[in-house]
């Protein structure tokens, strides 16, 4: 069993589980995935899922499923719409209680252990006719899954008219300053300066949303001038918020705006 997504607004920021209840089991594994991942990954605008509903089952109330899982929180890189966190696919258990109106709340989700413990961890959690599902995930299913999730991303991008590729981080190009002849030295300077945290760790841009205002980190190198360039301008005007520029030779600060 797949779901689709059908609210436009899957950004992390508006997403509130107060207003997710409902009386269908496939939505309400979408709102257990995004409600349990919220917060655990690096932020993007815009959560997303993908789920297979393996079996479930029913007993009074309570009612349990037998999932496999994706999440991902998708930002702008580059121009593109990019998976910047997340998970692959992960065999989930969640149980929920179903009130007299057939409304379903998550109780609890259940993930099996990392490492060495996940196969044995797979057997306790799930029904044996499951278990190799769990522990032999298809090419195919993961696609499934990944087109699912890729599908909240299109409509966010719809819902802010904006049209880009949607893909994972491996999809597109990402030029690191030492393949374009920076040191590794003086990379690493970069990588290390507390003023930079929110620049890529490429030569191209990331966009963030800053108390409503979209804008664009920017790294820019020139390398007959010897300069990298860190620019965070506002995404609408392309107004300077603020500039460094280092030599790209010594890694010393030549100008900040």
């Amino acid at each position: 069993m797949m779901t689709r997504p059908t609210a436009p607004d899957t950004s992390a920021s508006n997403f509130d589980d107060t207003t997710q209840a409902t009386s269908n089991l496939d939505k309400a594994v979408s709102n257990a995935i995004l409600t349990k991942n919220r917060g655990s990954y690096l932020a993007g605008e815009c959560q997303a899922e993908g789920h297979y509903i393996m079996d479930s089952t029913t007993e009074g109330t309570s009612v349990i499923a037998y999932v496999l899982a994706m999440y991902g929180e998708y930002g702008f890189e580059d121009g593109n719409f990019v998976k910047v966190s997340g998970t692959g696919v992960i065999p989930s258990v969640i149980k929920f209680s179903k009130d007299g109106a057939g409304t379903y709340s998550m109780v609890n989700y259940q993930e099996p252990e990392d490492g060495e413990g996940y196969a044995a961890s797979i057997r306790k959690m799930f029904p044996l006719a499951l278990q190799f599902q769990c522990l032999n995930i298809s090419a195919s299913r993961v696609k499934e899954l990944q087109t699912q999730e890729r599908e909240y991303a299109a409509i966010y991008l719809k819902s802010i008219s904006r049209h880009a590729a949607i893909g994972n981080y491996g999809d597109f190009d990402h030029p690191l300053l030492t393949s374009l002849g920076v040191s590794v030295e003086v990379s690493n300077m970069m990588c290390e300066n507390r003023n930079l945290s929110k620049y890529p760790l490429w030569v191209g841009n990331v966009e963030r949303i800053e108390d409503g205002i979209r804008y664009v980190y920017q790294v820019d190198y020139d390398q007959e001038a010897h300069e990298i360039t860190y620019s965070k301008l506002k995404y609408d005007t392309k107004t300077v918020a603020e500039k460094f520029v280092f030599d790209s030779t010594s890694g010393k600060e030549i100008s900040q705006l």
